[in-house]
């Protein structure tokens, strides 16, 4: 038996397992990433996430999802948001790095408070909601106004204009000086 015949069947096994595995994720990649994805989403969010459909491309690196919707947790048989279609273009290399980075994001279709067709699990009973004139004081408290954002960043315009005027009369000492004024 010649080494060259040995060497075939083992590249056969190698060949055969890398079709084996592009088959499988070609086959299943979409399905696992979305059952993922509505896991975590809900564990996150507190309430049932539900994806109708997802798709992926590798390169361009792009994401669809279709029919998502966040349970309300608050009244299980409505959603809080439904998004009929999101397409994103996510960065590659972030995401080998575990971080996600969206270069553009499309939401299409979103819609507040529809009825779902069952009643959604609820993972933790949110704390009593904020009201609107609640969330616009604590808005107001958080975003500081014009004075106090010129206080904490002393702007160059403001320290060019005080050069300016410096310089300027210097200018114009050495000119009153020289012109007998």
């Amino acid at each position: 038996m010649s080494s060259g015949s040995k060497g075939k069947p083992i590249l056969l096994w190698v060949v055969g397992f890398f079709v084996l595995l592009f088959l499988v994720y070609v086959l299943f990649a979409n399905t696992i990433i979305k059952s993922i994805l509505e896991s975590k989403l809900g564990e996150s969010y507190g309430a049932e996430v539900n994806i109708d459909d997802f798709d992926h491309s590798l390169y361009p690196t792009t994401v669809t999802l279709k029919g998502i919707a966040l349970t309300n947790p608050t009244k299980p048989s409505h959603n809080q948001v439904f998004v009929g279609e999101a397409n994103a273009d996510v960065a590659l290399k972030p995401l080998l790095d575990d971080q996600v980075i969206v270069n553009n994001l499309n939401l299409l279709e979103v819609q507040f408070d529809t009825e779902r067709p069952s009643e959604g699990e609820v993972y933790r009973v949110p704390e009593r909601s904020l009201s609107f004139n609640e969330i616009k004081a604590k808005a107001q408290e958080a975003v500081p106004t014009v004075d106090e954002l010129l206080a904490r960043n002393p702007l160059k315009t403001t320290a060019a204009i005080e050069n300016a005027k410096s310089v300027g009369v210097e200018v114009f000492k050495s000119r009153s000086d020289y012109e007998g004024y």
